[in-house]
């Protein structure tokens, strides 16, 4: 997943606050933190709020919490966007359908287990073979069963 936001350009600072990239070049003439040409968010806003008198700020600078909202949106689908182009996502319907070969593959892994050790078991116990068997495949059903129920969630969780 793409990082957070943390720094922005002078004219994407600007906006945010409503002001333009000249302002901004002012503010930093007056302090406003940089790094690599670039300002720190929330050093920046910091200092937005304690630096500058609220009056003497673009009355535009008081934008809504819904366009806040909306601009950080934007940028989500942004970073997102890049991502995608990276290769670093891949489309959901991809994801879905290499967890489901995945998780056939691992079930029917389990099912030659119980093909394998059956016989193997039954001769060091001296049980029936076809019995053992039959008890270790049904276990074995039971078992992927569970898992087939347990949501994804509980597992990363874990």
């Amino acid at each position: 997943m793409a990082e957070p936001l943390t720094h922005l350009s002078k004219a994407a600072f600007g906006r945010r606050h409503g002001v333009g990239r000249t302002r901004v070049t002012q503010w930093i003439q007056r302090g406003l933190p940089v790094e690599g040409g670039k300002i720190p968010v929330e050093a920046g806003d910091r200092w937005v709020s304690e630096s500058l008198d609220p009056k003497r700020r673009n009355p535009a600078a008081t934008i809504s919490e819904s366009a806040r909202r909306i601009e950080a949106a934007k940028a989500r689908r942004l970073e997102l966007q890049l991502a995608r182009e990276v290769k670093a996502l891949v489309p959901r319907e991809q994801a879905e359908r290499a967890i489901f070969a995945r998780a056939r593959a691992e079930r029917d892994a389990h099912r030659a287990w119980v093909l394998r050790a059956a016989p193997v078991l039954a001769a060091e116990l001296g049980a029936d073979a076809r019995k053992t068997f039959e008890v270790l495949d049904r276990l074995m059903s039971e078992h992927l069963d569970d898992l087939a129920k347990t949501p994804l969630v509980d597992l990363t969780d874990a």
